[in-house]
């Protein structure tokens, strides 16, 4: 059929672009499989509660899932090579998978994640609330609240700085943790046991991430006098205004 008037042209071509921009909007980028429920799945502002064990359903970009309690998922991306691990009481959105690179956010909790650079031509990005994790093709395990990040490097070398405390780097290589949040410096960095590496792997608290930082009993007790008085400040400053600054890791 042959269109003669401009005006229904145009109009036939911009309905033939939107519907493309929808279809591509809803590609899929990877399957999510359900470890044990629920899990629930935001989509364009509808929820899914996944809760079958063993149940997979396509992911989309944009899909934001968050555990139950005692719930977890595995993400497989692409092909299914690379693989992410959702831990229970999480908050997870994969935002963007492309040939060029990948960027997700954790808003809370905890995740596992293990990517191929050779998939990527560019790093690949885990954003939360205090930190950027930029990686090209190695595996870590990251954990998160409103005012810390923790990062334990499985394979690979990270760069994990506070641009807001200039001047201060840690470099984290295989088998080290270390943790930073809004108002201080990345701690050194520590090697784990392999005991500790595999109850990072395996429990789903933020605590795993504590039990390896060095320091007696009351080393730690002053430490959470200090994040109690820098809670007081961050709540001082979220009533003044929105904080800025991030926390930045870079993998060599």
């Amino acid at each position: 059929m042959r269109i003669s008037n401009p005006r229904i042209t145009l109009v036939v071509l911009a309905m033939l672009w939107v519907s493309t921009t929808l279809v591509q909007a809803a590609t899929q980028v990877g399957t999510l499989t359900v470890e044990k429920g629920p899990i629930k799945m935001r989509r364009n502002q509808t929820s899914t509660i996944l809760t079958v064990e063993g149940q997979a359903v396509a992911l989309q970009a944009g899909d934001v899932l968050h555990s139950g309690a005692e719930a977890s998922a595995i993400l497989r991306i692409g092909e299914g090579e690379e693989m992410i691990r959702l831990y229970p009481s999480s908050h997870f959105v994969v935002t963007e998978v492309s040939p060029q690179g990948m960027k997700m956010g954790l808003t809370l909790g905890k995740v596992f994640v293990g990517v191929l650079a050779r998939l990527r031509a560019n790093r690949v990005f885990v954003n939360t609330p205090t930190a950027v994790i930029g990686v090209k093709g190695t595996e870590f395990v990251t954990g998160a609240d409103e005012e810390r990040t923790f990062l334990l490097t499985l394979k690979g070398e990270v760069s994990f700085r506070n641009e807001l405390i200039s001047g201060i780097e840690e470099t984290l290589r295989a088998d080290q943790v270390s943790f930073s949040t809004r108002f201080e410096p990345p701690a050194a960095p520590v090697t784990v046991t392999p005991a500790q590496r595999e109850s990072i792997l395996k429990e789903p608290s933020l605590n795993t991430f504590e039990s390896t930082l060095p320091g007696d009993d009351k080393d730690k007790d002053q430490l959470n006098q200090v994040r109690g008085a820098l809670d007081q400040a961050t709540e001082a400053i979220q009533q003044s205004g929105p904080a800025h600054g991030t926390l930045n890791i870079i993998l060599f």
